[in-house]
C-alpha cells in the first residue's frame, strides 16, 4: 500500500492507540470550534458578547491546531521534535514529515503554498489577543471571524485529506504465530 507506514509489532499498540487518540481529540475540538463559531454567528453584531466570542473562535482554532501537531508527533514524530519549538515551525515540520511518510507530500505542499500565510496571520492575531499590551490588542472584527472560519475550513479539509487512505503496516516476527 503506497500510503502505509511500516511499524514493528513492539510499537504497534502504542502507535495505533496514539492515532486513535489523535482522531478523538481532533474531532472533539472541531466540534468545540464549530459550536463557538455558530454561537458567534448567531449573536447579533451589536451584542456585547460578539467580540469575546470572536476572540474565543480565534483561540479555539489554535487549540485545535496545537493539539493536532502535538498528537501527530506522539505517533509519527519528525526527527528532533521538541515541544519547545515554535508552533509554526512544528506545524511545517510535522505535516511535511507526515506527508513524506504517508505519500501525501503534494497535498502538504499545496496546503502550505495557499494557506500557511493565513495560518500565520491567525497565529499573530491569537498571540495579540492572548497577550494584550493594551485595549487595541483585543479588538477584533467580523473580517477576523471570516478569516478564522476560512482557515478552519481549509485546515480541517487538509487534515481529512492527508489522513484519508493512510494506514499502518505491522510487521510481526514469524515466531509470534507459534508462541501462544
Amino acid at each position: 500500500m503506497e500510503n502505509a507506514k511500516d511499524i514493528t509489532g513492539d510499537d504497534a499498540y502504542d502507535i495505533m492507540f496514539a492515532m486513535m487518540h489523535f482522531q478523538n481529540v481532533h474531532n472533539e475540538l472541531r466540534k468545540d470550534f464549530l459550536s463557538i463559531y455558530n454561537i458567534t454567528v448567531a449573536t447579533a453584531i451589536e451584542s456585547e458578547l460578539h467580540s469575546p466570542l470572536i476572540r474565543s473562535c480565534i483561540k479555539e482554532l489554535f487549540t485545535l491546531i496545537e493539539a493536532d501537531v502535538y498528537l501527530y508527533n506522539q505517533y509519527n514524530p519528525y526527527a528532533d521534535f521538541k515541544e519547545t519549538d515554535s508552533i509554526l515551525d512544528k506545524f511545517k515540520k510535522t505535516f511535511k514529515h507526515h506527508g513524506k511518510e504517508f505519500n501525501k507530500i503534494e497535498t502538504v505542499i499545496a496546503f502550505n503554498s495557499k494557506w500557511f500565510k493565513h495560518v500565520k496571520n491567525i497565529k499573530i492575531l491569537r498571540d495579540r489577543i492572548t497577550h494584550p499590551k493594551g485595549k487595541s490588542f483585543i479588538q477584533v472584527s467580523l473580517d477576523d471571524l471570516k478569516l478564522t472560519f476560512i482557515v478552519y475550513d481549509a485546515y480541517t479539509n487538509f487534515v481529512n485529506e492527508i489522513m484519508t487512505g493512510t494506514a499502518l503496516s505491522v510487521k510481526l516476527p514469524i515466531d509470534i504465530l507459534f508462541n501462544r
